[in-house]
């Protein structure tokens, strides 16, 4: 399995910039507001993939590096969690929320509380169910 994000790309539709804006804007550079959305979007996506196919992951990492099926399938686990639940904490504690588009953060969030409550159920339900 492999991702394959092209980033710029990402920006532009994400950001919906256009070069030479700037002075729409009050003359203030606006160009970083597309990497803390190509940083969440991404870690949303990283997020989902690892917790939608845990069991494959573990079964890899198990054939090819030997690690236990259940080390296998807790790291992946724990990690989506993590890239789902530490994003919009970050944003909140660092402050930053007044240097994005708050409609821009509010779909943002939106979109990462729903599909990280449904695939970490999912997850949890998964390993819950290895556990036997």
């Amino acid at each position: 399995m492999v991702v394959i994000i092209n980033m710029k790309n990402m920006k532009t539709i994400l950001t919906n910039e256009h070069h030479g804006d700037h002075e729409h804007h009050g003359g203030h550079d606006h160009h970083h507001h597309g990497n803390f959305k190509e940083l969440f979007y991404t870690t949303t996506l990283i997020a989902g993939i690892l917790g939608i196919f845990p069991q494959d992951i573990s079964y890899f990492l198990f054939k090819n590096l030997s690690m236990p099926l259940m080390v296998g399938l807790f790291v992946p686990t724990l990690l989506s969690l993590t890239l789902f639940i530490l994003p919009p904490i970050f944003i909140y504690k660092s402050n930053k929320i007044r240097e994005i588009n708050r409609k821009g953060f509010n779909v943002y969030l939106a979109i990462n509380a729903i599909l990280g409550l449904l695939i970490s159920s999912f997850s949890i339900i998964v390993f819950i169910a290895w556990l036997g």
